[in-house]
């Protein structure tokens, strides 16, 4: 489900796409969340404690107890693993599988779900079968992937049927995609309402968007939340961002930005990237919180260290204009790309302009823009992004792209505040030009009229 589909904030309107962290793929927290301690867990972990070192690691891998970690989920599933434990060897391969706190790699990925088949786990041969499916790791096999779907699916039924609620919650994720069985969005419902009553987080989460977005289930923003506060008080970081984007929305609950910062922090301390990057812009734009800019930067590069795409692309603006940091066009470059490795494609367009602006001799024209003048490509595509993405949206300033018409008799401060910032702006862009009538043409435009005095504009 998109996580970011929930908010309604106006800096945030070119934000879209975003995927959770953890999906639907993800090995399944314990069943039951009993207060946890790392340091108890930990002494007994270090002895061989197999159920110790399963426990631990779920504890670092959905940050219960402790910030979430996946290297340390790693080491500990590994250690199980090679104990022989079926479930560690599962989430081994889940984790080699997703790519969670390692490179992806499928032919790990098929050799601990193949250790943990063998044993019997009916998660482990889903998978498996889904790796001969798509012919992930090993050469295509419609055949196999049907007989593991099947061998799968039974095996994780009579232990759904036993009110095992992991098992409940593979059989919702096969009915809901398909997954060797014909899709079924009623029956999915069913049976992650099943595992989120016995307390499943994971569970409780997937039936509150069920809720939301009324699949499976008549829509029911209400009761959505009330499952969302139940999967985030057992401490899925998760689960406390969605937490957040219904506070933020008035979705379900009552509208409360301070109660939706709160939970964003709670999510944002236990690692996770989203709510990282909306912490860091509900500090820019002092909004459940006292502004602050610093954190609003320390939280954002926080999300782009993780990579969180579109905080990258975010940092990179900001490297680009000089805004609350250094100015420094290659820093933006750099993080453009990062961005645009992790999918974002606003980020690629940003990263294709700057090579061409890196590059004097590759510039290229563009056709005359409104009956002004020719100018170059990338610069526009820059200035236009300047005036009309996030950044300065985010900051409060309400800054009017150049392809809107901006009325001259400006009489308000908020006007004229607007002619400032766009003149401002277009003499970054016209330092990148060597033809730059048409920038000149568009300062003029901007002009600040008599009724905007030196006080009003700064």
């Amino acid at each position: 489900m998109n996580r970011l589909k929930f908010l309604s904030l106006a800096w945030v309107t070119a934000l879209c796409c975003l995927q959770p962290v953890k999906a639907d793929d993800v090995p399944p927290a314990m069943d039951t969340r009993p207060a946890i301690n790392i340091a108890e867990l930990s002494q007994k972990a270090s002895t061989g404690d197999v159920a110790a070192q399963v426990a631990l690691a779920n504890a670092y891998f959905y940050g219960e107890g402790t910030t979430e970690d996946n290297q340390k989920a790693y080491e500990w599933y590994k250690k199980a693993a090679m104990q022989d434990n079926a479930y560690a060897q599962y989430s081994l391969g889940l984790i080699y599988h997703m790519g969670f706190g390692l490179p992806q790699d499928y032919k790990q990925a098929l050799y601990w779900y193949g250790k943990a088949s063998n044993q019997g786990s009916g998660l482990a041969k889903v998978r498996l079968a889904g790796l001969y499916h798509e012919g992930n790791g090993v050469a295509k096999n419609e055949d196999m992937a049907k007989l593991l779907y099947s061998d799968g699916f039974d095996a994780l039924m009579k232990d759904a049927q036993n009110d095992i609620p992991r098992a409940q919650r593979e059989i919702a994720s096969m009915y809901y995609h398909g997954m060797g069985i014909k899709q079924d969005k009623k029956a999915a419902a069913q049976w992650y309402h099943k595992a989120a009553e016995l307390g499943n987080a994971y569970a409780q989460q997937e039936y509150g968007e069920m809720l939301e977005d009324g699949i499976g289930v008549p829509a029911d923003p209400v009761e959505a939340f009330k499952w969302y506060q139940l999967a985030a008080n057992q401490g899925r970081a998760e689960s406390q961002y969605y937490v957040g984007t219904a506070y933020y929305n008035g979705k379900g609950v009552t509208q409360d930005y301070e109660k939706a910062f709160e939970w964003f922090m709670r999510s944002a301390q236990k690692n996770d990237r989203d709510g990282q990057f909306i912490v860091s812009l509900m500090y820019y734009k002092g909004q459940g919180v006292v502004k602050d800019e610093k954190q609003g930067l320390s939280w954002l590069i926080k999300a782009a260290n993780q990579d969180q795409a579109r905080a990258q692309l975010t940092l990179g603006a900001l490297y680009l204009t000089g805004d609350g940091v250094p100015e420094n066009p290659n820093k933006a470059y750099e993080w453009f790309a990062k961005s645009a490795q992790n999918g974002n494609k606003q980020a690629a367009n940003m990263l294709a302009d700057s090579k061409v602006l890196k590059d004097q001799e590759a510039r290229e024209y563009d056709a005359k823009i409104r009956g002004y003048h020719v100018i170059k490509k990338p610069v526009r595509a820059i200035y236009n992004y300047y005036l009309t993405y996030n950044l300065y949206n985010f900051r409060g300033k309400h800054i009017r792209s150049y392809e809107v018409p901006v009325p001259l008799n400006t009489t308000t401060l908020a006007q004229c505040q607007n002619l400032a910032a766009n003149r401002q702006l277009l003499k970054k862009a016209k330092a990148l030009l060597d033809d730059n009538l048409w920038v000149e043409l568009e300062i003029m435009r901007f002009k600040v009229t008599g009724a905007c005095t030196k006080v009003e504009i700064q």
